[in-house]
Order: structure tokens, then C-alpha cells, then sequence
């Protein structure tokens, strides 16, 4: 979904009479806060190791925010781009998350 919405993001907001600049900001919010966040999960899942707990956060804000995002354009472009950096916030490390917790599944450190 992340992926659909970042190519697509000038079509999705072109109806609300934003442009390829409206878009590209977007983008490049939606780019910070998902490194910002990727790097945060990974430093608190390396010192707690509660996979569980961080996997139902990121769907529970991932849900929420593909809500948010579908209503954000009628509210304005600031809103848009809070969307867009809410659902980076959950759905950029989910990769990450996922990976991490294969391999402890795998080969258990102890």
C-alpha cells in the first residue's frame, strides 16, 4: 500500500488542486519520518525484544492512518502531509520488523 501511495501521490491529490510540488513535499515528509522511525522501532525492539507488541502497534496506526489519509485531501494539504508522515511512521520498518523477527524465529540468540 505504502509503495501504491508514494508513486501515485501527484494522481491521488491532483483532484484537490495540488500539484507535483504539494506531491513532492509530501513525499519527502512521508521519507523522513519513515527513516526517523525505522531507526526508533529498531533501536526499541533491539533493547526490549517485544515483536508482538510492535507488530500490533503498526497495524493499528497503519489502519488508522490509511483512514486519515483518504479524508485528508478534503481538509486541506498540511493535513494531507500528516497523513502521509503517519502512515510512514508505522508502515515504513514494518519490512524491518517483520525480517528481525523471522530470524529470531529462526536461529534464537538465547
Amino acid at each position: 500500500l505504502k509503495f501504491i501511495i508514494g508513486t501515485n501521490t501527484t494522481a491521488i491529490i491532483a483532484p484537490f488542486d495540488f500539484g507535483a510540488t504539494e506531491a513532492a513535499y509530501a513525499e519527502s515528509i512521508n521519507v523522513g519520518v519513515g527513516v526517523i522511525s525505522s531507526l526508533t522501532i529498531g533501536l526499541y525492539l533491539s533493547k526490549t525484544k517485544k515483536f508482538k507488541l510492535t507488530v500490533m502497534f503498526v497495524i493499528i496506526v497503519t489502519t488508522l492512518a490509511c483512514l486519515f489519509l483518504t479524508f485528508a485531501p478534503f481538509l486541506g494539504f498540511e493535513w494531507y502531509c500528516v497523513a502521509s508522515g503517519l502512515l510512514a511512521l508505522a508502515s515504513r520498518p514494518e519490512r524491518s520488523i517483520v525480517y528481525e523477527f523471522a530470524c529470531e524465529l529462526a536461529y534464537p540468540v538465547g
